[in-house]
């Protein structure tokens, strides 16, 4: 599908974007902020998962004062790393806080943490819980800073790593005896795995479509760089409307980096994709967008946080 941009709709919604005191406001870029967020998440998730270990281990209830202690820890770091700014996601501590509680709860519920039988196979096996989370979670923030994909062989060499260790340990937990649970390594990986995919998505890595760090390319399509703004397009209709938006026609293989707001070498998630409405007399497809690193996508187009704008779709996260 090509892309046919209504050039009024997209003009005023791009100069709506940049027209802020007469400049161009840019947002700070995210990976540090998410890859924080990312550990904090992992922490809190080992941290009240070891709660439950020194429980079981005495065949008691885990303490209260352990399980606050966890949570205002992230709480406290979580705000702390939001006040730094460049975050791709603001005002998600008690959403990610809620998929960290529900998970220890399953786990808790899977590995039975209430008994008054002490079990210290089953208090390993929390301990070994909290920390695959973790460490899956440290892989996705190590992508993120180093601006790397998850197919990247040096975070499917981390991840492997952290199912590795935990597979083994696991293992070795059952062979020790005094289980409360056996045969049960594979559905609790498959918990952790889940949680851990579910928060990442959550807090957008950043980069997107790449195998590798060097260059990338869409092929058939064009970036555009307009004002604080750019975008991939269908060839024909980047040559045609670039130009006619003010905009500049990258050269052949470069792509949209929404960080950057620029076309570059890196298909890049932007702080924002713009999904914006067009006049079905004007424009054959029923919406446009673009890639930018400017916080708002003005009052015409709606914003979504941590994918990119599809090239053919002509929808945000689309292809």
């Amino acid at each position: 599908m090509n892309r046919r941009l209504a050039l009024a709709g997209i003009a005023s919604a791009l100069l709506a974007l940049v027209s802020v005191g007469g400049g161009v406001v840019e947002a700070q870029t995210g990976p540090s902020c998410a890859a924080a967020k990312k550990k904090i998440a992992g922490k809190k998730d080992q941290k009240l998962l070891t709660c439950d270990s020194a429980a079981v281990v005495k065949g008691v209830s885990p303490d209260p004062d352990c399980q606050l202690k966890a949570r205002n820890t992230f709480s406290a770091a979580w705000d702390k790393a939001e006040a730094k700014g460049g975050c791709f996601t603001t005002n998600d501590k008690n959403t990610i806080e809620g998929k960290v509680d529900a998970h220890v709860q399953d786990l808790e519920s899977t590995l039975h943490v209430t008994g008054s039988t002490p079990s210290k196979c089953s208090s390993k096996k929390f301990k070994d819980a909290g920390k695959k989370g973790l460490c899956l979670l440290l892989c996705h923030g190590k992508a993120q800073k180093k601006g790397l994909p998850l197919n990247d062989p040096t975070i499917t060499a981390c991840m492997q790593k952290c199912r590795d260790k935990f597979s083994a340990a696991f293992s070795k937990d059952e062979a020790a005896g005094d289980c409360r649970t056996t045969g049960d390594a594979n559905g609790v990986e498959t918990k952790i795995d889940t949680f851990t995919s579910t928060v990442a998505s959550m807090l957008p890595t950043g980069v997107v479509t790449t195998t590798t760090t060097t260059s990338t390319s869409i092929p058939g399509t064009r970036c555009c760089q307009a004002t604080g703004a750019c975008f991939d397009a269908a060839e024909p209709d980047a040559m045609v409307k670039c130009p006619l938006l003010h905009g500049t026609l990258a050269g052949a293989g470069r792509v949209c980096n929404g960080q950057t707001g620029t076309c570059g070498t890196q298909k890049v998630v932007g702080v924002n994709c713009c999904q914006c409405p067009a006049n079905p007399a004007q424009f054959p497809h029923p919406q446009y967008c673009f890639d930018t690193n400017i916080t708002s996508c003005g009052s015409v187009c709606t914003k979504t946080v941590g994918v990119a704008c599809g090239p053919n779709t002509e929808t945000c996260g689309g292809q």
